[in-house]
């Protein structure tokens, strides 16, 4: 896999990211988990859907769909975001100043969810 830098995909260290993309059931089930999330961790954790798209009115459904106190944002470079995700989707990353960490859209995100969960 190609290096690349958190900047390129517009991820934020502290946060944790969904990569998804327009009209994916498996990237719309996982949306309500974002809530729990919250309510489960930090209640300071940012947390940010990066929608795969140039369609700002893809954004609108997103929005409407996580509520606030999630961020929604159209990815800026496509191509870091599919080679990052391997073009699952969703798929889920948490980084810090140090290191970035990837989940793969295997089990639906349960994985990421429970391990973000216990480490945050």
């Amino acid at each position: 896999m190609e290096k690349l830098s958190k900047a390129s995909i517009d991820i934020t260290p502290g946060r944790f990211t969904i990569l998804t993309i327009p009209y994916c059931s498996f990237c719309e089930a996982r949306l309500d988990d974002l809530e729990i999330i919250k309510s489960r961790v930090n209640k300071n954790t940012e947390i940010d859907v990066l929608v795969c798209t140039s369609n700002t009115g893809d954004l609108e459904f997103y929005k409407k769909k996580v509520g606030k106190g999630v961020n929604v944002k159209m990815v800026k470079d496509l191509k870091a975001i599919v080679t990052l995700s391997n073009a699952q989707f969703p798929t889920f990353v948490f980084s810090d100043s140090t290191s970035m960490r990837v989940w793969s859209n295997d089990q639906f995100g349960t994985r990421a969810k429970d391990d973000i969960e216990h480490e945050l």
